[in-house]
């Protein structure tokens, strides 16, 4: 009986066996990365997907789910107090938007009911308002404008832009689709 060479555990496989320990500048590294990656999908109006990010980290550091996940827990101080975790790893909660007193809002993404249409207001107190669409299988937003838009006016450019999507046309950069341009063209 021939034994198998192999220095690590778990076999020949090419990558079989532990996986090598993360030094502390890695870990924080790892735990950095994370809160920067959710911050910047979070300054987009979106919602980040902790999943997509620890696998991106997983695949950045050559790591396992676990390894990622044991950083996070040692290095994110927010995870005793739940609300501040929560927001930390699944992001701000999307309220809906009152139609009175838009001026005393607190910062957070306020979502309209009748269309795709978010307010966004960031802690120093600037607002955008944002109209979000899917062109092309691909999710959009287009910035309508700042503080100075008052909700009807916002609602008003919304409704542009959604029409426009309904006629076949991209509201950002007014091109066409493909199925838009041959109704176009057999109308013609």
């Amino acid at each position: 009986m021939t034994r198998a060479t192999s220095s690590s555990w778990g076999g020949r496989r090419k990558g079989a066996g532990r996986k090598p320990k993360l030094t502390l500048s890695s870990r924080r590294e790892i735990a950095r990365n994370y809160l920067a990656r959710i911050e910047e999908s979070r300054e987009f109006g979106d919602t980040p997907r902790r999943d997509a990010v620890i696998r991106d980290l997983m695949a950045e550091f050559g790591t396992t789910r676990r390894m990622v996940i044991r950083c996070l827990d040692e290095l994110l101080p927010t995870r005793w107090n739940r609300k501040m975790y929560r927001y930390a790893t699944e992001g701000a909660p999307i309220q809906p938007l009152p139609e009175e007193k838009i001026e005393k809002l607190s910062p957070g993404i306020y979502e309209d009911k009748r269309l795709p249409l978010r307010l966004i207001i960031d802690s120093a107190g600037s607002r955008k308002w944002v109209f979000r669409f899917i062109w092309r299988f691909t999710g959009h937003e287009m910035t309508l404008g700042g503080s100075e838009l008052s909700l009807a006016t916002a609602r008003e450019l919304a409704t542009k832009a959604s029409r426009k999507l309904a006629a076949g046309q991209n509201p950002i950069d007014d091109s066409w689709s493909s199925t838009a341009l041959q109704s176009l063209k057999s109308k013609s």
